[in-house]
């Protein structure tokens, strides 16, 4: 994927890295590290913030922004959310209003193409992680 702003890019991770104590950080509950995937919030903040923490914490993401297509929304895990939220900010595709149809549509379709790329690495390694299963050898 092209980062049209590797500045702004390099920005966001540092202001993300200064809100964890610890570098790299990484979920208790899952291995996940990807910076960009982390939400660092206590239980209080949860709690003062209405989350039901006995909830699955799923998130409708909507594919081509909320402004552009508001019933277009698919659901997905939190970290996989802040990761597609974060591919579109990399790509340049705006969350503001377009009100020009021909511009909405190419916002649109670099939606589409930044989703449907993590949305293909995930099928490749879903793949690979069952022929290994189903070839046991490939393992070795």
């Amino acid at each position: 994927m092209i980062d049209k702003d590797p500045i702004g890019t390099a920005v966001r991770r540092r202001r993300r890295q200064a809100q964890f104590r610890a570098y790299p950080p990484v979920c208790f509950l899952c291995p996940e590290s990807d910076l960009e995937a982390l939400t660092p919030v206590t239980l209080s903040w949860l709690e003062e913030h209405g989350v039901d923490v006995r909830r699955i914490l799923i998130e409708m993401h909507h594919l081509h922004g909320e402004a552009h297509d508001p019933e277009f929304v698919v659901p997905l895990c939190l970290n996989c959310h802040r990761k597609v939220t974060e591919d579109l900010a990399r790509t340049g595709v705006s969350m503001k209003p377009e009100i020009d149809p021909i511009a909405r549509t190419v916002l649109m379709l670099h939606a589409d193409a930044a989703f449907f790329e993590r949305f293909a690495a995930s099928r490749r390694r879903m793949a690979e992680n069952l022929s290994k299963t189903l070839n046991p050898e490939k393992l070795q």
